[in-house]
């Protein structure tokens, strides 16, 4: 789901790619949500932007992937140069590293005894008897199935985005407060 076609059920490969075409692939790519605003309003060509790229371009715009040109326009449907395709794919690996998962993949207890901090990432628990305590996790949090039935202890934790638990047992992935 990289990538999708036309609306004539073609994928053109031969084509050039247009800068909103680029945009809506590293989004995907990046696994980018849209940005809560409509950022594109401040480029004077906004008007010019398809329906099915805004969510996409909104999201490179809002993580400083895709700037605008100095007459204050994006030009969606211009070809991207390999320049500006250079560009973004490496502001785009610099994002992804940046949004790679926290990995806790020893025993113990993280966070904060009193008070809270943020973990403005993805947190991922791949081994069992974690206990996360007092964080406010901007991002998704995955319980890995190598956790097995071992235990996991959320305490006071809140997380902006998706949790999924694939592993701990019948009763040990435990969620307080």
């Amino acid at each position: 789901n990289i990538i999708d076609g036309y609306e004539d059920n073609t994928m053109r490969p031969n084509n050039s790619i247009t800068r909103e075409e680029a945009a809506a692939i590293v989004a995907r790519l990046l696994n980018l949500r849209e940005s809560g605003q409509d950022l594109l309003i401040k480029f004077k060509d906004s008007s010019q932007v398809s329906e099915w790229s805004k969510g996409s371009l909104n999201a490179l715009v809002a993580n400083g992937l895709i700037a605008g040109y100095d007459d204050n326009t994006i030009s969606p449907k211009q070809p991207i140069t390999r320049a500006e395709a250079v560009v973004l794919l490496s502001r785009a690996q610099n994002l992804q590293q940046k949004l790679s998962p926290i990995i806790y993949d020893k025993a113990g207890t993280y966070g904060p005894e009193t008070g809270t901090d943020t973990i403005n990432n993805n947190v991922e628990i791949s081994v069992p008897d974690v206990t996360l305590q007092n964080l406010v996790i901007n991002g998704n949090l995955i319980i890995d199935k190598s956790v097995g039935d071992g235990n996991v202890a959320l305490k006071n934790v809140t997380v902006n985005g998706t949790v999924n638990v694939n592993g701990g047992g019948e009763h040990s992935v435990v969620f307080e407060n």
